[in-house]
């Protein structure tokens, strides 16, 4: 407990200057030094100076101890995933922030509630503290600087930065891979930026760290979301029978978690690895489970629309024109430029246009998937159709065009 500061603190609240404070017990440059820090004070003079303020010391450390713990669980809630506990604690720290700064927690906390920001992902919030903790950085401890690198890497992912938030997440984890934040945490932020990045094998192995570092811990929901990431990479990779071991560990978990808001993503990825896996009828099943617990109306809805829309076209079925129309009239209403071009793809193809489809395809949506540099896979998908189709006409130089973009990286 840094007494001096705290000492100024209880002063300047109460409106008195270092003089009326000091008066009959010490000079004003020992008082000065004492709430500079750079004294250590007799108890005694301590003691008289916290009475003139009517302020208990005992009173002050049991604070002092308060807050302690309530900075450890706050880190804790969000470790272990407990939104609402976390919000808790949040709040009753945010009551006591004016006495945080005089304490020498100030700087932990503050990269605490940057990491909170990054939690429930207020990007804005998080921006704007950041900025205020790089300014402050030179005053950090060790353990402080890492923090700040850690949640800078995570900040990085959320805003899609993916290659830099790579290098920043691997720089800690090389300069010290003692540190005891070269935890499951760590590991697991690695494991999804390797995953974005279409580094299926990677992302495995560092997924595996981290999950093996939260069944140590208990960490129970960080176990789902882990394993939620390695099925995926699994299923990217090929390795299916893994996939599917993880999620139906997965959805036993989350029904004894009843954690079941995450049923409708869970279903929609195991009939993604049911359609990798060409069982087309199961593909549909699951991704229709996953539609029916989405919130209509919202882009996971219009995601979920367009995957069962894709099972009925390769299923040949009839279903699939209606479907279409649905994702095209919701994408335009939320303008959702992606979902709307794939939707009129597929609609010229059912009707039969598709001269007209492969133009819209090859014009419209390979430059536009290009340009969002993500899921690489959908860009290699489209990529083979139209080389497959030029292979057809016999135009065989522009069929090699998108064989080569189909074999890209």
């Amino acid at each position: 407990m840094k007494t001096g500061s705290l000492l100024k603190y209880y002063r300047t609240k109460a409106n008195l200057t270092q003089s009326e404070l000091a008066e009959g017990i010490c000079s004003i440059p020992h008082l000065s030094k004492i709430e500079n820090n750079h004294k250590e004070a007799n108890q005694e003079t301590v003691k008289l100076l916290f009475e003139r303020l009517h302020i208990d010391l005992q009173v002050v450390e049991n604070d002092m101890k308060q807050i302690k713990s309530l900075i450890t669980r706050f880190i804790e809630h969000m470790e272990y995933f407990e939104e609402e506990e976390a919000g808790f604690a949040f709040v009753e720290l945010e009551k006591r922030n004016e006495l945080i700064t005089f304490t020498p927690y100030i700087y932990l906390y503050e990269l605490y509630k940057y990491r909170y920001f990054l939690f429930i992902k207020n990007l804005e919030k998080a921006d704007n503290h950041r900025k205020w903790l790089y300014k402050q950085r030179k005053n950090f401890s060790q353990h402080e600087s890492y923090l700040f690198s850690y949640y800078h890497g995570i900040h990085l992912i959320l805003r899609g930065e993916f290659n830099d938030a790579r290098d920043q997440l691997l720089q800690l984890l090389h300069d010290d891979v003692t540190n005891p934040l070269a935890s499951g945490e760590l590991y697991y932020h690695i494991a999804l930026v390797k995953g974005s990045l279409e580094k299926s094998g990677q992302a495995i192995f560092y997924g595996k760290k981290a999950l093996q570092l939260f069944t140590n811990q208990y960490n129970f929901k960080r176990i789902i979301h882990t394993l939620m990431l390695l099925a995926i990479n699994y299923t990217h990779a090929g390795i299916y029978q893994e996939a599917l071991d993880c999620y139906k560990h997965i959805i036993r978990n989350v029904k004894l978690l009843k954690e079941t808001s995450l049923l409708p993503r869970i279903y929609n990825n195991l009939g993604y690895l049911k359609h990798k896996m060409g069982l087309h009828e199961e593909s549909l099943y699951y991704y229709k489970l996953g539609l029916n617990m989405q919130t209509p109306g919202t882009v996971h809805y219009i995601i979920s629309l367009y995957t069962v829309a894709q099972c009925y076209h390769d299923l040949n079925s009839s279903e699939a024109k209606a479907f279409f129309e649905k994702v095209y009239a919701l994408s335009k209403e939320l303008n959702n430029l992606k979902y709307q071009y794939l939707s009129i793809y597929y609609l010229h193809m059912i009707n039969g246009d598709e001269e007209v489809g492969f133009k819209y395809l090859e014009n419209k949506i390979i430059p536009y998937l290009e340009s969002i540099g993500e899921h690489r896979e959908e860009l290699h998908y489209f990529s083979n159709q139209l080389s497959k189709y030029y292979k057809r006409l016999g135009k065989f130089e522009i069929a090699i065009k998108y064989i080569e973009m189909e074999g890209r990286k």
